[in-house]
């Protein structure tokens, strides 16, 4: 193992701190670094200018910027035959919302057909799950 000099260690750590303020001052440039205040909520951006998501809403979920609305909700929408115009109609949302969600859909396609199974799979178990209490005789 090589030793180093007191000097060879100081001008690697000045280096190491260099390298670690240019990561901090690209994240910071992204957005992804801020610090989180009581009762704000993070959005951790993607690589759609109106979707982000967040741990602690809606499990995760891709969800449009300023509303609760996810990308499945509008993927389901289109789905069942709704038009961008009956979404402008049925959702507070602006056109390119609507076409940021789904061109989000058509970039992470596995990603939200994940989604959308579980919360198929979900409802099919809540709708079709036995009582797992013991019946009772009906009276007559």
């Amino acid at each position: 193992m090589e030793t180093m000099t007191m000097e060879q260690v100081t001008v690697a750590l000045k280096r190491l701190s260099d390298n670690v303020a240019d990561l901090r001052d690209e994240l910071r440039r992204r957005d992804l670094y801020a610090v989180r205040k009581e009762n704000e909520l993070f959005e951790y951006p993607t690589d759609h200018p109106h979707i982000y998501t967040n741990a602690e809403m809606h499990s995760g979920q891709p969800t449009i910027r300023g509303t609760g609305i996810t990308v499945r909700n509008i993927v389901e929408s289109v789905r069942v035959g709704y038009s961008v115009e009956e979404l402008l109609e049925a959702y507070p949302l602006t056109r390119a919302q609507v076409h940021d969600a789904l061109s989000y859909y058509y970039d992470h396609k596995d990603e939200i057909e994940k989604i959308i199974k579980q919360k198929e799979e979900a409802l099919w178990r809540l709708t079709n799950r036995a009582s797992t209490s013991p019946s009772t005789p009906m009276k007559t």
